[in-house]
């Protein structure tokens, strides 16, 4: 795994025991939010990379992971536990502001996958 920078935070995700599906799933979902205004930005990229790193995910499976259905990602995330929830909800977050900015498009996939999938703060704080 690669050293990554003192100011993203991604280091503070402890992976804990995805399974194979769970980590495609979370892959997917991100580059969902990166390519919500049609552009990745290369603050973008780099996040992703970096997450599937701290997912020790390869790049044989990160490209498995753009033929997933993204109907298939949700029930995969919806089954996860709340506390695989939450990490993905703080990645996502991430993501969104990853470049500095946040774009209504970006706002809409958050808002949207939070809905979809049931991940917000409010389950995942009171469901410990």
């Amino acid at each position: 795994m690669s050293t990554l920078p003192e100011n993203n935070n991604i280091r503070k995700y402890d992976p804990m025991n995805y399974s194979s599906d769970e980590k495609l799933a979370i892959i997917r979902v991100l580059e969902r939010m990166a390519k919500a205004n049609e552009r990745i930005a290369p603050e973008e990229m780099d996040f992703l990379v970096k997450a599937a790193s701290v997912l020790d995910i390869g790049s044989e499976e990160i490209y498995q992971s753009k033929d997933m259905p993204l109907k298939n990602a949700g029930k995969i995330i919806e089954s996860m536990t709340d506390a695989k929830k939450e990490m993905l909800r703080k990645l996502l977050v991430e993501m969104a502001v990853v470049d500095g900015r946040i774009n209504k498009d970006e706002l809409k996939v958050l808002i949207d996958t939070f809905l979809w999938v049931d991940i917000s703060s409010d389950n995942s704080e009171n469901q410990s």
